[in-house]
């Protein structure tokens, strides 16, 4: 798991799948949060809707993962595994995407690490 990001999901079911599905691999595909909306443009590039906090469009890589034992031995000494193990096991088709529509957030700033503590105080 990434500890740049804070999610609220059942890691049992997200197993369960990566068990059914057989892969050496299984990566949260989330959608990101996005804080101020989103914007449709025509093809003029002229604005016709802005929509309060919609959910993104596109999943990301969310930053938790199951891998099994053998995956261990694919993970680079040094440096990101996205840039070498990741692009591997897919290649070899052996990275599933568990979809998550839970809360999930990046935590790059200040900033985040207040709003997610307000956010997560509000929720008792």
């Amino acid at each position: 798991m990434y500890g740049d990001i804070w999610t609220r999901f059942p890691l049992t079911a997200m197993f369960a799948y990566h068990q059914r599905h057989a892969a050496l691999a299984t990566v949260a595909l989330s959608r990101p949060w996005l804080p101020r909306g989103t914007v449709h443009c025509d093809e003029l590039g002229r604005v016709t809707v802005l929509a309060s906090q919609a959910p993104a469009p596109l999943r990301v890589n969310g930053g938790v993962f199951v891998f099994e034992p053998q995956v261990r031995e694919m993970l680079p000494d040094e440096g990101d595994h996205e840039g070498i193990t990741l692009p591997r096991l897919i290649r070899m088709q052996q990275l599933m995407g568990y979809p998550v529509d839970s809360p999930w957030r990046a935590i790059n700033t200040p900033r985040d690490v207040h709003d997610i503590e307000r956010e997560i105080a509000a929720q008792g």
